[in-house]
């Protein structure tokens, strides 16, 4: 009892198919299940994303070195940033106070940094002249770096986990507001 002929089942394209009494239509093969290889790739998806979450996070930065306490300028100002934001700093941050030569080299691109950039620079300014909106005689480069050493008070830097004060003195009501600021970046870091 079967097939005289086979053709793949019902619906074939090739072949007569008989069915003698009493015989049943083949059943068709399971289909394959592509889930072992799924749940394989998704395993070593997962393996590989916690491996480069925990190299990130634990190695990027050493944390030891965080202070214990803020530094007592700063204090009044991160407490009030924390309730307004409505959030709490994980552990107080280093704060640099810098002379203006010292803050400059930190916020300023060096000579060779803007000659790496020179190409983007030229880009940049090029679009800018095209639309009117800078003359011919400026170097794009110099000017952001006139502007980041005159305009720049404060900056928290994502890489080293610190913030930086231009000036060694007492904090100007200018700085404690950019220190607020700044502080809010420390925060969603």
């Amino acid at each position: 009892m079967g097939w005289d002929t086979g053709s793949g089942g019902p619906g074939g394209t090739w072949g007569a198919q008989v069915l003698h009494p009493g015989a049943r239509w083949p059943e068709k093969p399971a289909p394959r299940s592509h889930a072992p290889a799924f749940l394989a790739f998704a395993v070593v998806v997962v393996l590989v994303s916690l491996v480069a979450g925990v190299a990130f996070l634990g190695f990027g930065h050493d944390w030891n070195d965080a202070p214990t306490a803020w530094d007592p300028q700063v204090a009044p100002i991160a407490t009030q940033v924390a309730a307004l934001r409505g959030l709490q700093f994980k552990h107080p941050v280093k704060v640099n106070y810098l002379t203006p030569d010292e803050f400059a080299k930190k916020v300023t691109s060096s000579p060779q940094e803007l000659k790496d950039q020179e190409k983007a620079y030229a880009q940049q300014a090029a679009l800018l002249r095209a639309a009117g909106l800078l003359g011919a005689n400026v170097d794009l480069g110099d000017a952001v770096n006139a502007s980041q050493s005159a305009d720049v008070v404060a900056f928290y830097s994502f890489d080293t986990k610190q913030v930086y004060i231009r000036g060694t003195g007492p904090l100007t009501v200018e700085t404690r507001v950019i220190l607020a600021h700044e502080l809010t970046h420390v925060l969603q870091d």
